[in-house]
């Protein structure tokens, strides 16, 4: 790929060529990136939680009534079994009644399973540093030019392994070790080339509506990944709104791909090895940050894992109104308010011209040609399946992108991370797409390819 295609700009209105407001004025790309607006301090929080607390009985009490009315006269899914039931209830419950409490206080609640790192799982630090990048156009410009080179984009390295081989890792057991017996990472000097890495790997965008939840908070689940495809998944931190509106977690995103595929100051992997998966709102990340990397030319992942991807921030689609009485997930906010992840995420001024911006609903991309191959899953009975549905007919109408969609009957959103009936045999399904049928995909097009 040449320098002048690298930098070659995309023909995407609202990206490197300026579309028109509803008032008929030019809108160029975003020049306010990241708007910081202060959090709530300590003290807030814990009065929220300890508020939460003293309502725990009334939860409770809520979460029994909804309980029997599913059971008595209320609509029930009939494949729903009585873990299922009392799971999504709960849930609900939870949710609905944690509808007025702050940003900052969810993401004190979900980081609860941090605590509940499998045994198995080996961490390895994946922070890197974000680099200005040349071939970043358009909407991302503005974005790369104000790095300076010294933010840190944390990470970490997610494997399995045996209770055995993390003891060996630790940091205790080595510092029991001969410091002249144990190995070290060979040091490659500033602007070196290292060596191309051959390994396969995947990097995972959590979800969490763009607000909450971290690489920390979906250790369980990546571990998870880890075991059904063999492997090694790094999972990104990338910055939150309302903190940081859109493009800056795209950027970041991108800025992940990029790092891993980098020769001189990154991991040097090769674009064909790397994986992109994500769910929920990480999901509508992947989606497009592959876009993005499609319309400027940039190298291309190996495809991509879409969980429940949140594809359509206008709530456009009629599963948002109906199917909440099934899943956990609230029903659309109709104001502008701190309860929509969608404004927390654009702020004010895009959230009323960009909510259909293909880089922030993929789903009304102009055309969806020559993408990596593709794997969706959704609940049946989850709040986001037509939107889901719509972006896969719209993927299967393109002449020259694969894409294979898994719908389960009766599950909730992102059902694969909970312990629920069907989890299982979508985590196995994963790893068999991962290890069997991408390599089968690639056969296809090499056969389809020779003269």
């Amino acid at each position: 790929m040449s320098a002048t295609e690298v930098l070659k700009l995309c023909q995407l209105q609202g990206c490197c060529i300026s579309a028109p407001q509803e008032n008929g004025d030019p809108l160029l790309a975003p020049k306010e990136t990241l708007v910081y607006q202060s959090t709530s301090p300590p003290p807030a929080i814990f009065r929220e939680f300890c508020s939460y607390v003293l309502e725990l009985p009334l939860v409770s009490t809520l979460i029994a009534k909804k309980l029997w009315a599913r059971f008595s006269h209320e609509p029930r899914k009939p494949t729903w079994d009585l873990k299922t039931t009392v799971f999504t209830t709960s849930m609900q419950v939870i949710c609905e009644h944690g509808m007025q409490s702050s940003v900052d206080f969810w993401r004190f609640m979900v980081s609860a399973p941090t605590f509940l790192t499998p045994l198995t799982c080996l961490i390895e630090d994946g922070t890197f540093r974000v680099r200005r990048r040349q071939q970043l156009r358009g909407i991302l410009k503005d974005a790369d030019e104000a790095e300076d080179g010294t933010r840190l984009i944390s990470g970490e390295w997610i494997q399995t392994g045996t209770i055995q081989g993390i003891w060996t890792n630790s940091r205790f057991a080595k510092s029991l070790q001969d410091p002249s017996t144990m190995l070290s990472l060979p040091v490659y000097p500033k602007g070196e080339t290292r060596p191309r890495s051959t390994e396969k790997v995947i990097l995972y965008i959590h979800g969490g509506g763009f607000c909450t939840m971290s690489a920390q908070t979906h250790r369980n689940f990546t571990h998870k990944i880890c075991r059904v495809t063999g492997r090694r998944i790094l999972a990104i931190n990338y910055r939150l709104s309302p903190e940081v509106i859109f493009p800056g977690a795209l950027y970041d995103t991108v800025q992940a791909f990029l790092n891993l595929i980098d020769p001189l100051f990154g991991e040097n992997m090769d674009p064909s090895n790397i994986l992109l998966m994500g769910d929920s709102a990480g999901g509508g990340l992947c989606m497009s940050t592959i876009l993005y990397l499609r319309d400027h030319h940039l190298p291309m992942p190996e495809g991509a894992v879409l969980l429940s991807p949140w594809v359509d921030l206008s709530f456009s689609h009629m599963s948002c109104d109906d199917l909440p009485v099934f899943d956990y997930l609230p029903l659309p906010p109709k104001t502008e308010t701190h309860q929509n992840p969608a404004f927390h995420y654009l702020g004010a001024e895009q959230y009323k011209t960009m909510r259909k911006h293909p880089y922030v609903s993929p789903l009304f991309a102009e055309n969806f040609e020559n993408l990596p191959p593709l794997l969706f899953q959704s609940g049946g009975c989850e709040a986001l399946r037509d939107e889901i549905r719509a972006i896969v007919e719209k993927i299967k109408a393109s002449k020259t992108s694969s894409v294979h969609y898994e719908e389960y009957e009766d599950m909730i959103h992102v059902f694969q991370a909970f312990p629920l009936l069907k989890s299982q045999e979508a985590l196995e399904n994963i790893g068999w797409w991962v290890k069997v049928g991408l390599s089968l995909l690639a056969q296809r097009k090499s056969y389809s390819e020779t003269p």
